[in-house]
């Protein structure tokens, strides 16, 4: 009997031992179980934090390209305007010796006209003394006539 109690008594203490050994293992289940979910958790994080790293990295290449683009762009455009300034200020120039050179041949055409018109009342006058000149020998030849 007293071997019976002991042995209940250890039961009792193995069972007891046993629940305790079973809820420790239950809560170390449920221990690991949180760490797997906090790790589940973390990796997702990790994954999505890479996601947006290497969109980010993409997008950073995308706007890259672009400015690089916009850069040639701006070049080019200043170019062409450099090259429409340079001959804006060609064709000014030209316009400015073409008018000089208007001026000269107007002012030559003036002074040729002047001179055109001394040069028709010196003919005229030529003419005048011309004929006048014919006119008196004409006379000088009758009267030469009429003495004879």
């Amino acid at each position: 009997r007293i071997q019976a109690r002991a042995d209940a008594q250890h039961m009792q203490s193995a069972e007891a031992n046993a629940s305790q050994e079973h809820r420790a293992a239950d809560l170390a289940q449920k221990a690991l179980d949180k760490e797997r979910q906090q790790f589940q958790k973390a990796k997702s994080q990790l994954d999505r934090a890479n996601s947006i790293a290497r969109t980010s990295a993409k997008l950073e290449q995308a706007a890259k390209e672009k400015e690089q683009e916009t850069e040639k762009q701006l070049s080019i455009e200043q170019q062409r305007f450099e090259a429409e300034n340079q001959t804006a200020h060609q064709l000014m120039f030209n316009t400015t010796r073409l008018k000089k050179e208007l001026e000269q041949t107007l002012n030559a055409s003036k002074h040729e006209a002047t001179r055109n018109h001394a040069l028709a009342e010196l003919l005229r006058g030529a003419h005048a003394a011309v004929a006048k000149a014919e006119s008196d020998a004409e006379k000088a030849k009758n009267r030469s006539v009429q003495l004879d």
